[in-house]
Protein backbone atom coordinates (compact mmCIF):
# COMPACT_ATOMS: atom_id res chain seq x y z
CA UNK A 1 0.00 0.00 0.00
CA UNK A 2 1.44 3.72 -0.50
CA UNK A 3 1.22 6.37 2.08
CA UNK A 4 3.50 8.02 3.96
CA UNK A 5 6.75 5.37 3.22
CA UNK A 6 6.92 3.17 0.08
CA UNK A 7 9.06 -0.07 -0.46
CA UNK A 8 10.90 0.25 -3.53
CA UNK A 9 11.16 -3.21 -3.25
CA UNK A 10 8.27 -4.93 -2.46
CA UNK A 11 8.38 -6.41 0.91
CA UNK A 12 6.75 -9.45 -0.90
CA UNK A 13 10.07 -10.53 -2.19
CA UNK A 14 12.01 -9.26 0.74
CA UNK A 15 10.12 -11.93 3.05
CA UNK A 16 12.18 -14.81 1.99
CA UNK A 17 15.59 -13.22 3.10
CA UNK A 18 14.07 -12.76 6.68
CA UNK A 19 16.68 -13.79 9.73
CA UNK A 20 15.18 -17.17 11.27
CA UNK A 21 14.70 -15.36 14.87
CA UNK A 22 10.80 -14.32 14.20
CA UNK A 23 12.10 -10.35 14.15
CA UNK A 24 11.10 -9.95 11.20
CA UNK A 25 14.98 -8.29 10.09
CA UNK A 26 16.60 -8.78 6.83
CA UNK A 27 20.36 -8.58 6.56
CA UNK A 28 21.46 -5.30 5.42
CA UNK A 29 24.64 -4.77 3.23
CA UNK A 30 26.73 -1.85 2.80
CA UNK A 31 29.72 -1.04 0.70
CA UNK A 32 31.12 1.09 3.41
CA UNK A 33 30.47 -1.21 6.68
CA UNK A 34 32.45 -4.28 6.97
CA UNK A 35 29.82 -6.45 8.19
CA UNK A 36 26.15 -7.06 7.51
CA UNK A 37 23.51 -4.94 10.12
CA UNK A 38 20.25 -6.14 10.90
CA UNK A 39 17.65 -4.07 9.63
CA UNK A 40 13.74 -3.83 10.21
CA UNK A 41 11.38 -5.09 6.82
CA UNK A 42 9.25 -2.43 7.41
CA UNK A 43 12.22 0.01 6.69
CA UNK A 44 14.37 -1.69 4.48
CA UNK A 45 14.26 -0.71 0.57
CA UNK A 46 11.78 1.85 1.53
CA UNK A 47 11.48 5.90 1.31
CA UNK A 48 9.10 8.30 2.39
CA UNK A 49 7.12 9.70 -0.02
CA UNK A 50 8.84 7.96 -2.80
CA UNK A 51 6.34 9.23 -5.97
CA UNK A 52 5.96 12.53 -5.08
CA UNK A 53 7.34 15.27 -2.75
CA UNK A 54 4.28 16.73 0.04
CA UNK A 55 2.03 19.49 -1.25
CA UNK A 56 2.52 22.83 -0.03
CA UNK A 57 -0.50 24.37 -1.42
CA UNK A 58 -2.95 20.78 0.03
CA UNK A 59 -3.65 19.24 -3.51
CA UNK A 60 -3.19 16.20 -4.50
CA UNK A 61 -0.11 14.39 -4.97
CA UNK A 62 0.91 11.00 -7.20
CA UNK A 63 1.29 9.45 -3.60
CA UNK A 64 -2.28 11.06 -2.59
CA UNK A 65 -3.60 8.78 -5.93
CA UNK A 66 -1.76 5.74 -5.59
CA UNK A 67 -2.68 5.48 -2.06
CA UNK A 68 -6.75 6.25 -2.67
CA UNK A 69 -6.56 3.76 -5.95
CA UNK A 70 -4.59 0.87 -3.55
CA UNK A 71 -7.51 1.17 -0.93
CA UNK A 72 -10.35 1.33 -3.66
Amino acid sequence: MAGKKQHFIPQHFQRPFLIPDGNEKIWLYRHDLPDGVPVSLKKSAAKEHFYSKLSSDGSQTLDDLVTEYEEN
